[in-house]
């Protein structure tokens, strides 16, 4: 009889401990966000991948850049090297797909420049805080830069305005633009879309990888 008290008392107080879990959880996440505890996993084999010091110094900045875009707090993701090949793998949700191909396939060099191709403004390497921030319908990317870059870039700037000025990434002109006053450090870069406005500000405060790569979803 004892024994079967005892027994009835661990399952009860396991049973309440599992409760308050979950409550606790549904508290701090709320409802939507348990819905990702049935998702299933997304798993995508990186092309071209080498286990050699670049590859992996290349992962470790995109997983940072996924992990700032996971759909959930209860989400995660992880990178695998099984057998020399590369796997990317999203547990409890994934962000959209064309998200995680924006991040992985560009390195995430980024130059805002004058008309003149040579005429260098910025780059990414002179960002210190970036944000993908609401205007509009849309997502815009705020972006702020170092002191010491803007005291050197901003008598150029002066010098463009009434110019065309031009935002790069790798090497292809994502915006177009005509300089209309002096640009302080801190200015809202447009969008093509949403996407392309989390993936950039993701991309400036996580780095630049030497390469892009194609992700194959499995």
């Amino acid at each position: 009889m004892n024994s079967s008290k005892s027994t009835l008392t661990k399952t009860h107080t396991h049973s309440l401990t599992l409760a308050l879990l979950m409550l606790s959880l549904f508290t701090v996440t709320g409802c939507k966000e348990l819905e990702y505890l049935r998702a299933e996993k997304v798993t995508y084999q990186v092309q071209d991948y080498l286990a050699d010091k670049g590859s992996k110094e290349d992962m470790d900045i995109l997983l940072k850049r996924l992990n700032a875009v996971l759909p959930s707090k209860l989400s995660s993701v992880q990178f695998k090297d099984v057998e020399g090949k590369g796997v990317i793998e999203f547990s409890r949700g994934a962000p959209d797909a064309e998200l995680v191909a924006f991040l992985s396939g560009h390195p995430g060099e980024l130059v805002f420049r004058g008309t003149e191709p040579d005429d260098i403004w910025y780059s990414d390497q002179d960002v210190v805080e970036s944000a993908a921030v609401p205007a509009g319908d849309g997502l815009a990317v705020e972006v702020v830069f170092s002191d010491e870059s803007y005291g050197k870039a901003s008598p150029r700037i002066k010098q463009s305005i009434g110019r065309y000025a031009y935002t790069m990434l790798d090497d292809e002109i994502l915006h177009k633009a005509l300089v209309q006053t002096e640009l302080g450090k801190k200015f809202i870069l447009t969008s093509a879309s949403d996407t392309e406005a989390q993936g950039l500000a993701v991309m400036l405060d996580s780095g630049r990888m030497s390469r892009g790569y194609v992700l194959d979803k499995l």
